[in-house]
């Protein structure tokens, strides 16, 4: 019995290492941009009614503290360093999104916030952005935008009713003296 020679199937190039994360990227952000980022946190925040305007410390914070969709951005960018970035950062517990989906949310923020998806940022040698003890990332499982998104917004809650977070300036040039603003 004569064997029929297999046709040849065309190859298909492998995808490179950009195209890729660019793939797990867009799957994960499923065409949500900024607007459904903020969306999904402020009604988180409202969850536990929140108050946003009397309480900040971080320059980043007390200039936009007017703007609570700015004020979103650099929370939601600032719990993105905490994990990816400064002397803490680099890598994301298992269980949670691939950290290009989770770096995309970042440049998202800071886009918002600056204009600049590298945004203004926080200085490396930082550990932590915000006061307070982080809760245990590695208990969480994060499947989606939507759930990473509530997840920082319950971390932020937390954050803003535990502290009160003030922008502190010295005044004087002999007699340092503090002055809430």
């Amino acid at each position: 019995m004569a064997r029929k020679k297999a046709e040849a199937t065309p190859s298909i190039p492998p995808l490179r290492y950009e195209e890729q994360q660019a793939l797990v990227v867009g799957k994960f952000l499923d065409g949500d941009g900024w607007d459904s980022i903020y969306r999904t946190w402020k009604e988180r925040m409202e969850d536990f009614a929140v108050p946003l305007d009397p309480l900040f410390m971080d320059e980043h914070l007390w200039k936009h503290r007017d703007d609570p969709e700015i004020v979103a951005a650099i929370m939601i960018a600032g719990s993105i360093f905490l994990r990816t970035g400064g002397r803490r950062g680099g890598r994301l517990p298992e269980g949670w999104p691939d950290y290009q989906c989770v770096k995309a949310v970042e440049a998202l923020a800071n886009a918002r916030w600056d204009g600049n998806e590298y945004g203004p940022g926080w200085m490396h040698v930082m550990s932590d952005p915000f006061p307070g003890n982080q809760p245990d990332d590695e208990e969480y499982g994060i499947k989606s935008l939507r759930g990473l998104v509530q997840y920082f917004a319950v971390e932020h809650a937390a954050t803003l009713l535990l502290y009160r977070l003030v922008n502190v300036r010295l005044v004087g040039a002999e007699q340092p003296k503090s002055q809430l603003v």
